[in-house]
């Protein structure tokens, strides 16, 4: 290729380039000043556009998804997933898909008990329920998931609507949901209340599994050292670490989030705010939330957390806070000590037991 003909197709790609984002911008301009005017308050109630038969919030959204590689990140938080599972704000059941539900290949550790989803539109729910009968049709009997399905609609945060089961969730996932909680702080509150509680008793994993577990990560806080982390920072790793010890290690089940909202970039959030009445308007969903403030004001345990795409992408694993023990139950606990250095007392039970993990498994 000539110099001459390298030179007319770069400025051709440059010239296309420039004219594409002039016209991004400017309709992107266009559209925040005629929202201006729009009587709709930060974090109000947009619940109500979910509700338009016309629209395909699948198709809506595909590229967009597809252009951050979301996908994938939908998928790793959906192998987590085990025991009995529930999902909130499942929307069309875009992660229905990702699920380990096959009994052949799915370890025992990992499988899936139980599911429930749940969102507060119908019509998404409706699609989502669709779209797992179609994926257990096509798959081969042996293959099919065995156990208990439901599709519950309603506000999640609502504490009568969603059953706990015994012993409670073991893992709850949570996908693009926040955006949409006019109170999200309550609501994840709520979610930390169905989560199985540390040094609760599971019904959908075995408890030989969660006490392996929690001795391993008995033994990870004490190698666990804070480096450059704030004083205040450090105080607060090492009274969570006190409340788990306590409770022989076991973390409780699993909160599992992809969220969106504001970056750590000031013009990112910029045009984030700027845009966020007419995103709202047409998603039902505010982009600029302070997705890390609304996990910390939750007052649930960080166990991990990562962003991407500037910041504005939030993927979260938490866990329920260990309620503390009362003093004298610790020192009958102690007191009872008898069967060897790892024995405790299991205070619900009045039985001794073996294990770090606070007395709910391998009765003597």
């Amino acid at each position: 290729m000539s110099s001459n003909t390298y030179f007319w197709i770069t400025s051709l790609f440059g010239f296309l380039l420039s004219t594409y984002v002039a016209y991004t911008y400017m309709s992107y301009a266009r559209s925040v000043k005629e929202y201006e005017n729009l009587d709709l308050p930060q974090n109000a109630d947009v619940s109500s556009r979910w509700l338009d038969l016309s629209r395909n919030f699948d198709d809506e959204v595909e590229l967009s998804e597809k252009l951050m590689f979301l996908r994938s990140k939908r998928e790793k938080l959906c192998r987590e997933a085990r025991g009995n599972v529930l999902e909130v704000s499942a929307g069309t059941g875009r992660n229905m898909e990702l699920y380990p539900l096959d009994p052949l290949v799915t370890p025992e550790d990992k499988r899936v008990e139980r599911l429930v989803f749940n969102d507060l539109s119908e019509i998404m729910l409706d699609q989502a329920q669709k779209k797992f009968e179609t994926l257990q049709e096509k798959a081969k009997q042996n293959r099919r998931f065995p156990g208990p399905v439901q599709f519950v609609v309603g506000d999640a945060s609502d504490k009568s609507l969603i059953k706990r089961p015994e012993g409670g969730f073991d893992t709850i996932i949570q996908t693009m949901g926040i955006c949409s909680e006019t109170n999200p702080v309550a609501f994840l509150k709520q979610l930390g209340e169905l989560c199985r509680q540390p040094g609760e008793k599971s019904s959908g994993v075995d408890m030989k599994i969660i006490e392996k577990e929690s001795q391993q990560h008995l033994e990870d806080l004490k190698k666990r050292r804070d480096h450059g982390a704030s004083e205040p920072e450090q105080k607060r790793q090492q009274e969570e670490d006190t409340l788990v010890t306590e409770h022989g290690g076991d973390l409780g089940g699993k909160i599992l989030l992809l969220e969106h909202g504001r970056s750590y970039l000031g013009f990112i959030n910029r045009v984030l705010d700027n845009g966020a009445k007419m995103h709202a308007d047409h998603y039902g969903c505010w982009w600029n939330k302070d997705i890390e403030q609304v996990v910390k004001d939750s007052g649930l345990i960080v166990e991990r957390k990562k962003r991407y795409h500037f910041g504005t992408t939030y993927e979260y694993v938490l866990r329920p806070r260990p309620r503390p023990r009362s003093e004298d139950e610790i020192e009958r606990r102690s007191e009872n000590v008898d069967g060897g250095k790892n024995a405790v007392l299991d205070v619900s039970q009045g039985v001794k037991v073996k294990g770090w993990t606070g007395g709910w498994f391998s009765k003597n």
